[in-house]
């Protein structure tokens, strides 16, 4: 059985935002850590965009043993809080997966009164009924609720793991975890951004007409391949591993160093 995680929202809409998150940035970090500890067994699909906005749900093509979640944080008063797990209605209700994922989500995030709902007025669940794909759209909590925020931030890799067990997926052991750390670095020179605030990350290679698709923050580590100069001296390198596998960064520009060998 496989796992495909949709972060929502993205492209440029940050969701919802509360205690000095966007939600966007959430969800894209909660996943990040499913993928972590379900390695093969979660795929993750493309950060960089909403599948709300461009109906990507519509235009899958997985596997019949993949499940999809979505993940999201909702937004009210700020003393709403929890977590509940969202289905189509009229489908048949809620199979083991639902009912196992709204538990282990409610116990992190306790205070709804109802953990698990069916609902027929979300364009994407009724996307992934029409496919025929198992679906359900998380709330992990309320970014606008100190509480619900916190314990995102301090219980992701518990909440990560919640995730894999509702889908009977065995979460990595530590061997397994430092193995695929290793992989990763040996695929590529470590470099530690020092531009400010951050690093654009482009489409095409040494050249700023490249379009942005995301950034990394000052102090991260990133790692690149095919580091060298263009014609007009400036040094780009490929980026080796992680969400911008293969997209481009600039480590000196112009003279400017914004990426050093870690």
């Amino acid at each position: 059985m496989k796992l495909f995680v949709i972060p929502g929202h993205g492209a440029g809409d940050p969701g919802a935002c509360g205690h000095g998150y966007e939600e966007a940035e959430r969800v894209r970090a909660l996943a990040k850590r499913i993928k972590h500890f379900g390695g093969s067994s979660v795929t993750l699909a493309d950060f960089d965009r909403d599948y709300y906005a461009d109906n990507g749900i519509s235009r899958l093509n997985l596997p019949a043993d993949t499940q999809i979640v979505e993940l999201h944080m909702d937004s009210g008063p700020s003393s709403a809080r929890g977590g509940h797990v969202i289905i189509q209605a009229g489908i048949g209700g809620a199979d083991a997966y639902d009912k196992a994922l709204a538990k282990a989500v409610a116990k992190i995030f306790p205070g709804r009164a109802q953990t698990l709902v069916e609902r027929d007025d979300l364009a994407n669940p009724a996307r992934a009924a029409a496919k025929g794909y198992g679906y359900r759209l998380v709330e992990n909590g309320f970014i606008s609720n100190a509480s619900d925020v916190k314990v995102f931030k301090d219980k992701m890799d518990e909440l990560a793991k919640a995730y894999l067990a509702a889908f009977g997926i065995k979460a990595t052991t530590a061997t397994a975890t430092a193995t695929a750390a290793a992989a990763a670095k040996a695929a590529g020179t470590a470099y530690k951004v020092v531009a400010s605030p951050s690093l654009n990350v482009r489409s095409k290679a040494s050249t700023i007409t490249g379009k942005v698709v995301g950034s990394i923050k000052r102090g991260k580590t990133v790692y690149l391949t095919n580091v060298r100069k263009n014609k007009a001296g400036n040094t780009w390198g490929k980026v080796a591993s992680g969400t911008y596998k293969g997209r481009y960064v600039s480590v000196v520009f112009h003279g400017e160093t914004l990426c050093k060998k870690a």
